[in-house]
């Protein structure tokens, strides 16, 4: 699942949308770089429970954007500088997944998500 979420931002970092290129991928590290502000302050799988619906919240906004940017049909070397912010994300959600019962909690968080991704893809 982990894997997911990486291509979740993957696929965001190399997608365009919002009114530019550049807007867009300010929007997109700014939403990653909260949603890791969030993650970061997890220790357990209580705090993440706690913190569950800002995260899901954050995922979201992240898949919101990646639509939108398929939507605008611009091209993947349009963007650059996301790299940083979805490598930082990977390895925070890999110490997270070594924390017990984290790794299903997050799963969960991002299943809905997911399946919007999923659905773009089908239609694709």
């Amino acid at each position: 699942m982990i894997h997911k979420i990486i291509y979740l931002i993957l696929l965001f970092c190399y997608s365009c949308g919002a009114t530019s290129a550049s807007d867009f991928r300010k929007q997109g590290e700014r939403v990653s770089r909260e949603l890791l502000i969030e993650l970061e302050e997890v220790y357990t799988q209580k705090q993440l429970l706690e913190r569950s619906s800002a995260i899901q919240k954050k995922i979201e906004q992240l898949v919101d954007l990646i639509l939108e940017a398929r939507r605008s049909h611009c091209e993947p070397s349009q963007l650059v500088g996301m790299q940083n912010a979805s490598m930082q994300l990977q390895r925070r959600l890999q110490e997270l997944y070594a924390i017990d019962g984290c790794q299903e909690v997050i799963e969960d968080l991002q299943r809905e998500s997911l399946r919007r991704l999923d659905a773009l893809q089908v239609i694709k």
